[in-house]
């Protein structure tokens, strides 16, 4: 009997526990949920306010998005790419920024997008509440000045809250009620679209399957010459004006024809498997009378336009491309005589009776760059309207190959980590850190040094202090990346780093020193072969200054002028004190922005031209007439390309 009774109570107690449990998680997830966010109660009677600046959100964040999809991802586009004419292909009037361009990843990330959106909201949304007039007749209304937008992006919707406090109350009433929060959900697939589109610019650049079409385009037809030995006689000539013109009409009509897997792609006239048994058969098949019975007609394009840039499902996305014969287009071919391409050709010996034979050989390489239009696009965004997200790509060809500079598929504008409990890791002992002058070799005071793992994690060390008798750093290195780089930071050097071994007791890393120049542009016509005497931009010209140099690492300095309007330290030029030689090119904008000259080249500058030098006077040239169509302006850059004025035009210093 007491066993019975000690198994019932062992039962009650079990149950106990189990509604304790549950209780305890029922109660934790209502908490939760409190904590998360407590639905603002607004009377019925305010609803058509609230509803008018839901909808004003609505309104404005779908404007915002739409503009964002059209521009690459930018609402506003970095003044790197909106004043560099090369780094953006126009659409409809509108700037669609390169992802790629000149060997830097030009990718916006989440936090970009998230960020440009909210601005724009809380910049336009007035235009849409119109101080609230259309309420005159009914409510007192008194927003506050301060309010906060606040945008998340999500795979299915771009969820957007408004924080804006408002007094309201009815005309006819005493009592006032206040009204703070403000929402509105779009139903578009923005991340997911982006994620899409990054995955594609990544894995053009590993694959390069444009410039592979491009290149079997080429040569699949018989107007473009690569390589052949014709027995004809007459030396064949081609022109390379004609040439690209073919070139251009072959992009233009089968660059759409390209289809992505894992997205909703045209079909194909048959299943996979179908064209899969197509892979089987060689040309020694075909030459023997084996040829596939029945082929697909578009067997062709499955085999050469159908990519595979993702591992990931899109099939509730599109994706398209373009190309449009209007865009820049640089072509050279070698070898040529201005625009003139010509055979090797010649007769045989007549001493052997074959003076009747003639023989043209030729062998071209091409040097080809040209933009790509990528559209992906999400047909059931905005209840049905549709949503397109653009941005383009350069395709590069260098002597008949695809070529693509390695570059980090890590996000252009990623913001850098700089905290962290893996800083705090440290090995034992610490390692001395000396900052070096590179022309006096004497310790430098007051550098910042920085760990950087990867070009990803960073830990702050601190900074070269006086101590022995020397400024130096002795600190211990945290722990987790192994080897790491240590990098060296002051105002009056250029930025630099060293990577050290594991557990190092020492580290130097040499510096070189700065000078500060000011800097102004001025221009020189050019009017036939003719260079006129410089003289200063007109009223609304813009120049803008890009320097460069392989010499000094992450040395890249972007500069506009005039800088009226410019920050401090975007009014001067820091140039190396040393002997380096500069990458320097200078664009010359019209007042619409439309590129009417400039300068392309080398400028190397050693330490003696700088001595009791203060400032650098840049030259551009102004191509006159200035370029009225896209030959015009192409055939202008290839004179900027081709470096024939620059001894006239180089910078001086003063």
């Amino acid at each position: 009997m007491k066993m019975k009774k000690r198994g019932q109570l062992t039962v009650f107690i079990v149950i106990g526990i189990f509604l304790l449990a549950f209780l305890g998680v029922v109660m934790y997830f209502r908490q939760e949920t409190v904590e998360q966010e407590i639905p603002e109660v607004v009377p019925e009677y305010l609803f058509p306010v609230k509803q008018y600046v839901d909808s004003c959100l609505e309104t404005t964040a779908e404007q915002g998005v739409t503009v964002l999809g059209a521009q690459g991802g930018y609402i506003y586009i970095p003044e790197r790419i909106t004043f560099d004419p090369q780094s953006y292909i126009l659409f409809g009037g509108i700037k669609v920024p390169l992802w790629y361009h000149q060997g830097r990843s030009r990718v916006p990330n989440l936090d970009v997008m998230q960020n440009d959106l909210e601005r724009y909201i809380a910049e336009n949304i007035d235009a849409c509440l119109a101080d609230f007039i259309v309420f005159e007749q009914q409510y007192d209304i008194y927003p506050e000045e301060n309010r906060s937008v606040e945008v998340v992006i999500t795979d299915t919707a771009v969820d957007v809250t408004m924080t804006y406090p408002m007094d309201v109350k009815l005309k006819s009433e005493e009592s006032t009620t206040r009204i703070t929060r403000f929402n509105s959900e779009l139903f578009v697939k923005l991340k997911r679209m982006f994620l899409l589109a990054r995955e594609m610019i990544q894995a053009e650049n590993n694959q390069l399957f444009f410039e592979q079409i491009t290149l079997d385009l080429m040569a699949a037809g018989t107007d473009i010459p690569f390589t052949d030995v014709v027995f004809e006689c007459g030396q064949k000539i081609w022109y390379v004006p004609e040439v690209e013109e073919k070139i251009k009409d072959l992009l233009f009509y089968n660059i759409p024809k390209v289809r992505v897997k894992s997205t909703d792609h045209e079909p194909f006239e048959e299943s996979y498997a179908r064209y899969e048994l197509l892979r089987g058969y060689t040309p020694q098949d075909i030459m023997e009378g084996n040829a596939p019975q029945d082929a697909p007609s578009d067997a062709y394009e499955y085999f050469h336009f159908f990519w595979d840039p993702t591992v990931n499902d899109y099939k509730d996305l599109r994706a398209n491309f373009y190309f449009q014969k209007e865009w820049p287009f640089f072509i050279r071919v070698n070898p040529s005589s201005g625009q003139t391409m010509k055979s090797s050709w010649g007769r045989g010996t007549p001493q052997y009776w074959l003076s009747f034979l003639c023989i043209n050989a030729y062998h071209f390489t091409y040097d080809l760059i040209f933009p790509i239009h990528a559209v992906v696009r999400d047909d059931s965004a905005f209840g049905g309207k549709g949503y397109a997200f653009r941005f383009a790509f350069p395709v590069r060809i260098n002597k008949n190959e695809g070529v693509s500079t390695t570059f980090n598929s890590e996000i252009f504008e990623n913001p850098q980590t700089t905290a962290g409990d893996y800083c705090n890791d440290r090995l034992d002992k610490k390692t001395i850190v000396y900052a070096t002058d590179k022309k006096t070799h004497e310790d430098i005071l007051d550098a910042e040094i920085t760990f950087n793992c990867m070009d990803f994690y960073y830990c702050d060390l601190g900074t070269t202090d006086t101590e022995f008798g020397r400024n130096r750093l002795a600190v211990a290195l945290p722990s987790f990346c192994s080897p790491p780089t240590i990098e060296a930071e002051h105002p009056d050097y250029h930025k630099s780093s060293v990577t050290v071994p594991p557990d190092p007791s020492f580290a130097e890393i040499i510096m070189t020193p700065l000078q500060e120049m000011d800097f102004r542009v001025v221009k020189q016509r050019l009017t036939g072969p003719d260079l006129q005497e410089p003289e200063e931009l007109e009223e609304g010209e813009t120049a803008v200054v890009y320097l460069s140099t392989e010499q000094l690492e992450d040395y890249d300095i972007f500069r506009r002028y005039p800088y009226d309007e410019s920050p401090e330290e975007m009014q001067e030029i820091k140039l190396a004190d040393d002997d380096v030689k500069y990458r320097l090119e200078v664009l010359l904008l019209s007042k619409d922005n439309e590129m009417i000259g400039g300068f392309r080249g080398n400028w190397t500058v050693d330490d003696a031209d700088l001595r009791g030098k203060s400032t650098i006077v840049f030259k551009a040239i102004e191509n006159i007439p200035h370029p009225s169509n896209g030959d015009e302006q192409i055939a202008m850059i290839a004179m900027l390309e081709s470096g024939a004025y620059n001894e006239m035009v180089m910078p001086e210093l003063s």
